[in-house]
């Protein structure tokens, strides 16, 4: 957390777990033995992302594709990746799998040191506002279902979700969101907080069932063991890295 609050700092970490995750993904594929052109594709057009990202950072005027459009092209291929995982379940046919991933899981890591250092400036309130976002929901989400816990969320892909741990979580998010407007990031208010916390809440949901999708398709319990006792960078970062994307269109759209 002390070197996310160095602007260099943050754009080295994220571009490194970036990389992390991507190799996770990785070895999702040699699992599903999918071909080997497309892997590299899906590598490549992640690669790219986390490049662009980190130049641009640094220097904005030879960025490829502004924030703006980055972002909203995400949420275009998130959106329609998102639908059909979690329509199919996990997946038979595992070339959906490279599909699914041709921007995922790095151009959210590459959008986040974009938006987060972008002209010059390091947004790391921000940044730990929407973690505690995050954390707040899936902690409430836990206890919640563990105690009243009736009615599986997605019972195909993640059995152990529950409709009410699901709603429960919610309470999280709105506490946090007071956190964050009041100590954490007070330039945005109490509204705006809220806003985005229901982002993370719904988004986050999908970003974890999401990355569920890919571990059952290939037979994985944790994406990873880089973290012990709590799996891999996807399995800690799938919320954050669904989320995101449509963190920064909804921004843009309310012009916050």
């Amino acid at each position: 957390m002390f070197l996310l609050s160095f602007r260099t700092g943050f754009i080295v970490l994220l571009t490194i777990i970036g990389i992390l995750a991507l190799l996770e993904l990785a070895s999702f594929f040699r699992r599903a033995a999918l071909p080997m052109m497309g892997v590299i594709a899906v590598i490549l057009s992640n690669i790219w992302a986390l490049t662009r990202s980190s130049i641009y950072a640094f220097k904005p005027s030879e960025g490829l594709l502004t924030l703006d459009i980055f972002a909203w092209i995400t949420v275009g291929i998130y959106l329609i990746s998102g639908l059909y995982l979690l329509s199919k379940g996990p997946l038979k046919n595992t070339m959906a799998l490279l599909m699914a991933s041709i921007a995922w899981p790095a151009w959210s890591f590459g959008l986040m040191i974009m938006y987060i250092t972008r002209e010059g400036s390091h947004r790391y309130a921000f940044f730990v506002g929407i973690l505690l976002l995050i954390w707040a929901s899936d902690i409430a989400q836990y206890f919640s279902g563990r105690r009243w816990g009736k009615h599986a969320l997605a019972s195909t892909i993640s059995p152990k979700k529950t409709v009410e741990g699901w709603v429960g979580g919610f309470v999280g998010i709105l506490l946090i969101s007071i956190v964050n407007s009041l100590w954490i990031s007070p330039q945005q208010t109490f509204f705006q907080w809220l806003t985005i916390g229901v982002i993370v809440w719904i988004f986050g949901t999908v970003g974890d069932l999401y990355e569920s999708v890919f571990k059952r398709s290939v037979g994985v319990k944790d994406s990873g063991n880089i973290l012990p006792g709590h799996g891999g960078i996807l399995d800690r970062f799938d919320s954050l890295i669904f989320a995101f994307p449509f963190i920064i269109v909804w921004l843009s759209v309310m012009k916050w």
